[in-house]
């Protein structure tokens, strides 16, 4: 190894991974889905909250930037697999300062936290409203749609409402909303009717905006 060392230093090894990379193209990394899922809600911050001014993360930006935020972790990979063990995550928020970090984890979160505690993880992609699923059942209570973007103590103060694909308890897709109230308001009543009939072990009330979330049969339910 010290040989081997001697002959190649960090810096050479760096570049000869950015050349092979420049070659091949992104693709030859592995991209894990958490690292997916960074680049997608950074590119959505990029399209739908330019005044957080985040340096646009679209291919050709990374392939012309490699020495970046690429190379400073490749110096010390002597092998494809080794490679395929870096956390890319990590290497693109390298490109953001600490207070740009905190932006990007506050205005695109990765997931919403419902009444009920639980965590449902949102999608991002090249639509404005971002998509978070999860059973109607648990959004009861809530009198407005959740939002995304919003930056505290910025320019950035108006929400991006969520896509809310609500599911029955089995999970199933019932109603696509972007607008909670109109539609406890409005064609909820319909699918109530649905759900009493499909369901009749859950709870369905007949005023959702004021009832108390749950994920519960309503033998289980605790008044």
């Amino acid at each position: 190894e010290k040989k081997l060392a001697g002959c190649l230093s960090e810096q050479s090894i760096s570049a000869m991974w950015c050349d092979l990379v420049t070659k091949k193209g992104l693709g030859f990394l592995h991209w894990e889905a958490k690292s997916l899922a960074l680049k997608a809600r950074w590119q959505w911050l990029n399209k739908y909250i330019p005044e957080l001014s985040l340096i646009t993360l679209d291919d050709d930006y990374l392939l012309s930037n490699l020495k970046l935020w690429f190379a400073p972790f490749v110096g010390g990979i002597k092998n494809k697999g080794q490679l395929d063990k870096l956390d890319l995550s990590a290497m693109l928020l390298s490109l953001l300062d600490y207070q740009q970090q905190q932006q990007l984890k506050q205005a695109a979160p990765t997931s919403f936290t419902g009444p009920t505690g639980r965590h449902c993880p949102i999608t991002y992609s090249q639509e404005k409203s971002p998509k978070v699923s999860l059973p109607m059942q648990e959004l009861y209570g809530l009198s407005k749609t959740p939002t995304v973007g919003i930056v505290e103590g910025s320019t950035v103060q108006q929400g991006v409402p969520l896509l809310l694909e609500l599911l029955s308890p089995a999970k199933r897709p019932i109603q696509l909303t972007q607008d909670l109230v109109q539609f406890w308001q409005g064609s909820y009543q319909a699918v109530q009717k649905d759900m009493k009939s499909n369901y009749p072990r859950h709870y369905w009330p007949d005023d959702p905006a004021n009832a108390k979330a749950t994920n519960k049969t309503k033998r289980h339910i605790k008044e």
